[in-house]
């Protein structure tokens, strides 16, 4: 989750399927993707995405009997800010592909430390 506000393109859309794998933890099923040209001329160059706009790029179907406690699936649709900001530092002074990009401060400020998509 971490990648997607600092990606510089996305998917249309991303679909995980979770299921329970036993009583502590669960696995991903991921069905078919089709991936369409896309023109990389107008890549991203303002970072990070708003984390509202992750809901559009990930969706999420439960397969199985209806999970029991939601709050134990935050861990996986979390994303911790200072790690984004940290990597998209690193990237835009250490990778050529992110030389052009700005850092978006103010899409930081507004953001918790720690932040689940659907809050």
């Amino acid at each position: 989750m971490e990648e997607l506000p600092i990606a510089r393109a996305h998917l249309t859309g991303w679909i995980i399927g979770l299921q329970n794998r036993n009583s502590t933890s669960h696995f991903s099923l991921k069905g078919h993707v089709i991936l369409l040209p896309q023109d990389t001329t107008k890549l991203l160059n303002i970072l990070p995405l708003p984390l509202s706009n992750l809901a559009n790029i990930v969706h999420v179907v439960w397969v199985g009997k209806p999970v029991q406690d939601i709050n134990r699936l935050r861990d996986y649709f979390s994303v911790q800010i200072r790690r984004v900001y940290d990597t998209l530092v690193w990237l835009t002074q250490n990778n050529e592909d992110y030389k052009e990009v700005t850092i978006d401060h103010t899409n930081f400020e507004r953001c918790p430390l720690v932040t689940s998509l659907g809050n």
